[in-house]
């Protein structure tokens, strides 16, 4: 038997194990079971019966959710207490739940990826040197949740809480201890549900993933955090194409959004996210991704002289220049760029007063320009585009040339392919 087909039994048993585990905590499965796929991992996929549009698939009551109390929560949002993250951590490490989780928790965390995979996946715990080679965007979101882990670890040591606490043996080392905290931060960070500690029945229908929603009873998003047995087993995938997930005080549904047949993946969404923020928060990226952007700040911006500058200043349209993906999973339109883009390609290619008409009229004063107009637009967008080529080109070859072989380097490499794509398309041949 291969490595793969013995990883594929291991996995397979336990799930199977899992699923026992969770009928006895009073969860309800309908029609959908846990399942590996040999080079993609777990995911949720219709059982033999299938599933219909509408079915309640799954609902895991709050008894069941691992979260904060609301009243920690409060303390995190106000500055006075750790962070949700922080604690939710802990709660991993030392095996901190309900006493009716407590059997439960080591094979709920069997299902949920070890540190070596998320080493391959996750850019936080990359070289430094794989890091450099981010797109530019990416590198400023992981040093925003570098800022964010920084804190956390901060705070988990000053709790100098002793190693057995969490399951180290007395004599570990720092960086053992390090690994420990960065594992279970990084499964909450990857893992965790939207919940906003609801009074009622009827708060549901917001999205479980979405990381940037604002409580209504005023917790900012990293306040309402929780953990969520088997949903968080649900791949990601569109909006529009995905089961929705609701919640109330009574727990979280997952209700089909179509019909399923049997041994067919069942998704939800994280959200509406390009490929550089689901690869720096979760670890993955998606292709096609019809909610990916390439960022155009740093081939644009250069391009202006001082007057076309103060142009686009006044007007408020300097910077947030984007190329959007494709609206369609097919690809049968191409990429557009945004209109901010529109309007900085003409603030370099027009005289100011044409420029200014089309900013100061949204865009409607583009109908009337002249072939002449067009392609000096076009001219220059072509000029960016190879700006945009030659960067790709560096950083592959960076990529090749500084990293070993393996999933860094491979998802480097499919990341700047993606972002010269999108860009050749908008240009064809």
């Amino acid at each position: 038997m291969s490595q793969e087909s013995q990883h594929y039994q291991q996995y397979r048993a336990a799930d199977e194990q899992f699923l026992d585990a969770l009928t006895q905590l009073g969860l309800e499965i309908n029609g959908v079971k846990a399942a590996f796929t040999p080079g993609k991992g777990r995911g949720i996929v219709a059982d033999r019966h299938g599933a219909q549009e509408g079915d309640r698939l799954v609902h895991v009551p709050s008894s069941s959710i691992l979260a904060v109390p609301k009243s920690a929560a409060v303390g995190a949002s106000q500055k006075s207490a750790s962070s949700v993250h922080s604690l939710l951590s802990l709660k991993l490490l030392q095996g901190d739940v309900p006493e009716h989780l407590q059997s439960f928790m080591g094979m709920w965390r069997s299902v949920m990826p070890d540190l070596e995979i998320l080493k391959q996946c996750v850019p936080l715990l990359w070289s430094a040197r794989a890091q450099q080679l981010l797109p530019e965007p990416a590198k400023a979101l992981l040093q925003r949740q570098k800022t964010k882990f920084q804190r956390d670890w901060n705070d988990f040591r000053s709790m100098k809480l002793p190693l057995s606490a969490f399951g180290l043996p007395e004599g570990s080392s720092q960086s053992a201890v390090y690994e420990a905290f960065a594992h279970a931060w990084l499964l909450v960070n990857t893992r965790s549900f939207y919940w906003d500690y609801p009074t009622t029945q009827s708060q549901g229908s917001k999205r479980a993933r979405q990381k940037s929603q604002k409580s209504s009873n005023g917790l900012g998003a990293e306040d309402c955090m929780a953990l969520v047995p088997f949903i968080d087993l649900f791949n990601h995938t569109y909006v529009g194409e995905c089961c929705a997930v609701e919640f109330n005080n009574t727990g979280f549904t997952v209700v089909a959004a179509r019909d399923y047949e049997p041994g067919e993946e069942v998704f939800v969404t994280y959200g509406n996210y390009g490929n550089e923020f689901l690869l720096v928060e979760y670890g993955f990226m998606m292709d096609p991704n019809v909610c990916d952007t390439v960022a155009l700040d740093q081939y644009v911006i250069p391009e202006f002289n001082k007057a076309q500058r103060a142009l686009v200043e006044e007007a408020n349209m300097f910077g947030n220049y984007n190329l959007h993906a494709s609206n369609s999973p097919s690809n049968v339109t191409p990429p557009t760029y945004c209109y901010r883009t529109q309007c900085a390609l003409r603030a370099l290619v027009l005289p100011p007063a044409k420029a200014k008409e089309y900013i100061d009229s949204g865009g409607e004063s583009g109908d009337n320009e002249i072939p002449n107009e067009r392609k000096k637009i076009d001219d220059m967008w072509k000029h960016i585009c190879g700006h945009v080529f030659e960067n790709v080109l560096k950083c592959k070859n960076s990529v090749e040339t500084d990293l070993a072989e393996g999933a860094p380097q491979e998802i480097l490499l499919a990341r700047w392919n993606q972002i010269s794509d999108m860009v050749y398309d908008t240009i064809g041949d």
